[in-house]
């Protein structure tokens, strides 16, 4: 139907809605429901003295290094080593390395 001035009603979408805002704004969408539902809450959880000594080793601090930075004993830093390599479940430090790194702790 014309409108006042000879112009006709448009059915088409206005420019802010082109088909390209549109995909990116469902990608968008989906990208977050898939993060949202990509966390995997059954993951082990280190403690946060944990967390810290497994930043320091990836960094390539030696226990004693890490030890002395943490005022801590050594042997104590080399049981969080293993209650991170046991939590886990990997076999040797260069994994749990790879693995601080693969999290951002490094």
């Amino acid at each position: 139907m014309p409108r006042a001035g000879g112009r006709s009603r448009s059915t088409a979408a206005p420019p802010c809605c082109t088909g390209s805002l549109i995909v990116h704004l469902l990608a968008g969408l989906v990208l977050g429901e898939y993060r949202r539902t990509a966390t995997d809450d059954t993951a082990p959880r280190l403690t946060p003295r944990e967390t810290e000594v497994l930043r320091l080793v990836a960094k390539g601090l030696t226990a004693r290094q890490v030890a002395e930075r943490l005022v801590l004993s050594h042997r104590t830093v080399e049981n969080h080593v293993g209650a991170n390599l046991s939590k886990l479940q990997m076999h040797n430090r260069s994994r749990l390395v790879r693995y601080a790194w693969a999290q951002g702790l490094d």
